[in-house]
């Protein structure tokens, strides 16, 4: 690995024309080589290898990386020996031994030690690299093509409608990438309808994480074909300041990958690069939005009732509640509104289908679902006090009814006379010829 490093860190040098590691962090502040210390029990020490390792080491102060070992009988080019007391009593080379005989050097506990280690890499300004540290510890896949979904193709409601505008990026809908294995093999799993919850191995993330990493994280999951790094600084933190675009973004994707990435395969990562683009790892993550978009454009696409069926089911069970309920995202409002008209377009639908198939039952609760939904909406209660009336339920539309307007009440909004007119035609008895003759008499 460090002769690796030495390799890439070289080539690297040589092609900025620096002569050292120190030299290119100050040339590219917004994407800094990080300094490596490699902490091993052995070192080689056959012949053949000696000469290798001895040229390895020697290249760490100019190429950012150092090598330690509490091994008393490696072969290393300093050494420091301490008693119990963590006084110094001998140091070689010669200039360490003038600085370091003596000293009593600082210690820290295991415990103590290992939450310094974990805030220094919370701070890190850019993902590490599993193979060479002068990437940015992002592999760069190959190019999947993902058909393109038109707006007409998972609006079920009114195709000609155009999708709303999201700030800092495409109108939704969004097409989810293909996943390369299915969603329940993903390690990281993304809710954002309803709460806001993101689990690894299914144990939720509760810590560790930054407002900005899951910040970041939400937005690209509503963009799963990607985005640049100006584009997502753009959209999420306007007001940044141009020489810091690159450090905000990498503050937030190291945390994301420092956090997540160490789940499941070594060899995923929770975002790969394409270009100038960064996207999430469908191998890696798997996201509820997802589910829900892929099924209404299967819905959407079906000619067959009962594939359409099944598809909306699976769209409205993937929606659990509004869009990242209760974040204040400044982005995040117009989307929300876009996706819960979508998903009581999606429960409407589904509640005709079950109907059109003889599942009333079925279409009854998704109805009444769909009021849950939206509370305020009066489509979803005229089509269950219809779908009542057909099946000769007149207490049960009583019962709508009064919840219908007990919910309007709550904001002060009579029903629509739409409504009013429904209610009154399903409720009405028949009048006999002998009442509607009364009748007539009376108002004569």
């Amino acid at each position: 690995s460090l002769e690796r490093m030495v390799v890439s860190r070289t080539r690297q040098l040589t092609e900025d024309e620096v002569p050292d590691v120190v030299a290119y962090r100050q040339a590219n502040p917004w994407e800094p080589v990080p300094m490596v210390l490699a902490v091993i029990d052995e070192v080689p020490g056959a012949d053949t290898d000696a000469g290798r390792w001895a040229a390895t080491v020697a290249a760490g102060p100019r190429l950012g990386f150092a090598v330690f070992t509490c091994n008393p009988h490696a072969a290393m080019p300093a050494r420091l020996v301490m008693g119990a007391d963590r006084v110094v009593s001998t140091a070689v080379p010669d200039e360490l031994a003038a600085r370091l005989i003596g000293a009593e050097l600082f210690a820290l506990s295991a415990t103590e030690a290992a939450d310094v280690v974990a805030t220094l890499a919370e701070t890190e300004e850019r993902p590490d690299s599993t193979d060479d540290d002068t990437t940015v510890g992002i592999t760069a896949p190959e190019e999947t093509a993902w058909p393109p979904v038109s707006s007409a193709e998972v609006t079920l409601a009114d195709p000609s409608t155009p999708p709303r505008d999201v700030p800092g990026g495409d109108a939704l809908p969004i097409e989810p990438p293909e996943p390369p294995t299915p969603p329940e093999t993903a390690p990281v799993r993304v809710t954002v309808f309803g709460p806001y919850e993101i689990a690894v191995d299914g144990e939720v993330v509760s810590k560790g994480l930054r407002s900005v990493a899951k910040e970041l994280l939400a937005w690209l999951c509503l963009r799963p074909e990607g985005a640049s790094v100006e584009a997502a600084v753009e959209a999420l933190w306007p007001d940044t300041e141009r020489s810091q675009v690159h450090k905000q973004f990498w503050q937030a994707a190291t945390n994301l990958r420092t956090r997540l990435g160490p789940a499941g395969d070594p060899d995923t990562k929770v975002l790969v690069q394409s270009g100038d683009v960064y996207r999430l790892d469908p191998a890696a993550l798997t996201c509820d939005l997802w589910v829900f978009q892929d099924a209404l454009g299967v819905a959407a696409r079906a000619e067959d009732d009962r594939v359409a069926r099944a598809a909306l089911r699976r769209a409205v069970d993937a929606y659990r509640g509004e869009l990242l309920a209760g974040t204040d995202y400044p982005w995040v409002e117009p989307v929300r509104q876009d996706l819960h008209r979508r998903a009581l377009d999606a429960h409407l639908r589904l509640a005709d289908l079950d109907v059109r198939l003889d599942n009333p039952d079925a279409a009854e609760d998704t109805l009444r679902r769909a009021i849950d939904v939206d509370r305020y909406a009066e489509e979803p209660y005229r089509r269950l006090m219809a779908l009542q009336a057909e099946r000769g339920r007149l207490d049960a539309i009583a019962h709508t009814w009064r919840l219908l307007q007990e919910r309007l009440d709550e904001i002060d909004v009579d029903p629509e006379p739409a409504t009013v007119r429904l209610h009154r035609s399903l409720t009405a008895p028949e009048e006999s010829p002998t009442e509607r003759a009364r009748r007539a008499r009376l108002s004569s």
